[in-house]
């Protein structure tokens, strides 16, 4: 290749960079902007209940797309709150609303009041489960663990502890979840206390296993990064 011919394939190499990265910055701008246009809709609030549910699914499995990078399918299958002994009062459980509008209730996850309602608004989406927080004994109460909910098929798994409802929307807020595992802060030892380890979730086989660092708090477990 003599030197004009080299010159002209660098300089296109390097204009092609140049453009990819004037596009990504045009996507990026139109993200904000349109994140501007959502916020003003909302203060005009002219949308029907159903169209804000709608909306909020949308974003949230927007927002999944941009932690995983996009990687694997987020089912839009979503959680609603039952009453466990169809009733209309407490105690409360999570059901899965199925693609076809039908509901399958999950009898694993219990809740006494109005947390029903925070863990469905606080639930996260991965590619073959939900992920929510929820009561590790089925009482109500504390402790609190996540419940991995097969989005197709009736297969729950729970994993990670925590002692306070809080500690597990925060530590289900920083997770780490792709399309084959989630890593989750909880107790080590399962016992909702420090010290505490990285719960590691596989998607694929349902498995769990705890990570080999240890730290002193939740916070230092969530400082870590995944």
């Amino acid at each position: 290749m003599n030197a004009s011919i080299l010159g002209l394939v660098l300089f296109l190499v390097g204009t092609q960079s140049v453009m990819a990265q004037a596009s990504r910055d045009e996507v990026k701008r139109e993200i904000a902007l349109t994140i501007q246009d959502i916020r003003t809709e909302l203060a005009v609030d002219l949308a029907t209940d159903d169209e804000l549910s709608l909306a909020l699914r949308n974003l949230k499995l927007t927002l999944e797309t941009l932690r995983t990078g996009g990687s694997g399918t987020v089912s839009p299958v979503q959680l609603q709150c039952l009453s466990r002994d169809n009733d209309g009062v407490g105690p409360y459980v999570l059901a899965r609303e199925n693609e076809d509008l039908s509901l399958t209730r999950i009898p694993e996850a219990v809740f006494s009041g109005s947390d029903c309602e925070t863990s469905v608004s606080k639930a996260r989406p991965q590619s073959r489960y939900l992920l929510a927080c929820t009561s590790k004994d089925n009482d109500g109460v504390g402790p609190y663990s996540v419940i991995a909910i097969s989005v197709s098929g009736n297969s729950t798994v729970k994993f990670g502890v925590v002692s306070s409802f809080q500690d597990c929307l925060n530590s289900l807020e920083k997770a780490r979840v792709t399309p084959n595992a989630v890593s989750f802060c909880a107790s080590r030892d399962n016992d909702s206390v420090g010290p505490y380890a990285k719960v590691i979730f596989n998607a694929v086989d349902g498995s769990t296993r705890m990570s080999q660092n240890i730290y002193s708090s939740l916070q230092d477990c969530y400082a870590s990064g995944n």
